[in-house]
């Protein structure tokens, strides 16, 4: 998809959304003190699980010009933080966007990435393309296979293979003596916007990061 983006195969993006619609019962929250609370995790649904496909969503499209957001805790009393969102955003693009991320989907759907523009759209859901459609009629060349099981009820259930390859990247680089593909500057863009999603649900106003 981001060759595609880049070679202008899409046209001009005009719409680019993140869905994060998982579950986790009280139970998930209570195997951890630091689960589901301000200080030690810093957020909910939104920071721990959606921060995947956001950090997807702007390395696809670009920076996140502004947004407006609600978040609310719908099904877990007992925690913190949030475990439903729903935010709109607009990119420095000009192109709008929904990110929406939630622990409160019984009993776990999916991760979706959609981008729409004047040339075309694609659709990844659970790491896997589902719908891939250009004016040109270029069919889908990349990479095929089984979809990653992420929308597990527990931390036990889900695809942990992203996590593995972060991890052998990182070490990769340290030994070979070269920058990581993912850096510190590339993990702070997603987190910015989740911060910026929080201070909008808080103040009840949108948030402008440019």
């Amino acid at each position: 998809m981001k060759e595609a983006i880049d070679q202008g195969k899409l046209g001009q993006i005009h719409f680019a959304a993140a869905y994060t619609q998982w579950y986790r019962g009280q139970e998930y929250y209570d195997s951890a003190d630091w689960r589901g609370t301000w200080a030690m995790e810093g957020g909910g649904a939104l920071i721990n699980q959606s921060i995947h496909y956001i950090d997807l969503l702007q390395y696809l499209v670009g920076p996140v010009e502004s947004l407006s957001a609600y978040t609310s805790n719908r099904s877990h009393p007992k925690i913190e933080v949030e475990d439903t969102c729903a935010a709109a955003l607009r990119f420095c693009s000009g192109a709008l966007g929904v990110i929406e991320g939630m622990t409160s989907a019984y009993p776990g759907f999916f991760t979706r990435l959609e981008v729409r523009g004047s040339d075309g759209g694609v659709v990844i859901e659970d790491d896997q393309v589902l719908d891939w459609r250009l004016r040109s009629g270029e069919p889908y060349h990349g990479p095929t296979g089984a979809g990653a099981s992420i929308a597990g009820t527990s931390s036990h259930d889900i695809w942990h293979l992203g996590h593995r390859r972060q991890i052998e990247e990182y070490i990769h680089a340290l030994r070979q003596g070269r920058p990581s593909r993912v850096d510190g500057f590339e993990g702070r863009k997603p987190l910015q916007i989740v911060l910026a999603i929080y201070e909008s649900a808080r103040l009840g106003k949108p948030v402008f990061l440019t």
